[in-house]
């Protein structure tokens, strides 16, 4: 009996082995008609609205989870061999409202940057950047295209930065329970979230350079994308959440389509 149930999961294995090579094969086969069946001009659109990740494995269930996604290396590279392939005449970024890191936007509008240099023209679209949500991130990468095109019923989410942290402490006190962490120096803030009920001087300061100095690159890199004064930039941000004809009257986006 136990040879025979053996026999059959070896069985079993070689199918599932067998399907995945084939589902593999299948993607390679989809991919070079695919390549194949590019025409000579063509305008490459990248879709910005679910964010970005910083790495998608090659594993067949991977690449089923991941859908159109790409991870940024993929992003990036994407981008640059756009700028230097002559059947690429233009870009298109579908931005939203996604959540997205200062270092991923920066890499991808550096990315950008160089399409632009190809003298090809680039256009980030929307229906919203962020709507009434904060959409810094969003808005920043729009802005490293020539030009910006906002749906009439959009908004701009250029709200500013805001940093939050949970404390237990209080929660732990109530449950008789006293935590213990072993600390170097006052900066060291992790334990914090379970020995404080509320910042500590230390940890307030940490936050709030953290956080001003992401503020800071986010003004310059706005001001550089639109080439505006940052004064200007700090003024949208005062008055943001922007309407569509306020962004476009503050000169945040270039068009209402």
């Amino acid at each position: 009996m136990e040879v025979e149930m053996i026999a059959v999961v070896g069985r079993i294995l070689k199918w599932i082995g067998a399907l995945t090579v084939a589902f593999i094969l299948l993607i390679v086969v989809l991919a070079v008609s695919i390549h194949e069946s590019l025409p000579e001009k063509m305008v490459l659109q990248v879709d910005f609205r679910d964010g970005t990740t910083e790495y998608i494995g090659d594993h067949p269930l991977a690449l089923i989870q991941k859908g159109n996604r790409l991870d940024i290396r993929r992003q990036v590279e994407t981008i640059l061999k756009a700028a230097a392939d002559d059947r690429v005449v233009g870009l298109i970024g579908r931005v939203g409202g996604a959540r997205m890191s200062l270092a991923h936007v920066q890499e991808i509008s550096d990315a950008i940057r160089v399409f632009r240099e190809s003298e090809k023209p680039s256009v980030a679209f929307a229906e919203s950047i962020g709507g009434l949500a904060a959409a810094n991130a969003s808005y920043l990468l729009a802005t490293a295209f020539e030009n910006i095109k906002l749906q009439p019923s959009g908004s701009v989410g250029l709200v500013g930065l805001s940093v939050e942290h949970p404390f237990f402490r209080g929660s732990l006190d109530s449950l008789g329970v006293i935590p213990s962490f072993g600390k170097r120096e006052a900066y060291k803030t992790g334990p914090n979230l379970f020995t404080e009920a509320g910042f500590t001087e230390a940890h307030r300061e940490a936050a709030e350079a953290l956080l001003s100095g992401h503020f800071e690159q986010l003004v310059a890199g706005v001001a550089n994308g639109r080439d505006v004064d940052q004064l200007k930039v700090r003024s949208w941000i005062d008055a943001a959440p922007l309407s569509a004809q306020a962004a476009l009257s503050e000169g945040a986006v270039d068009q209402l389509a």
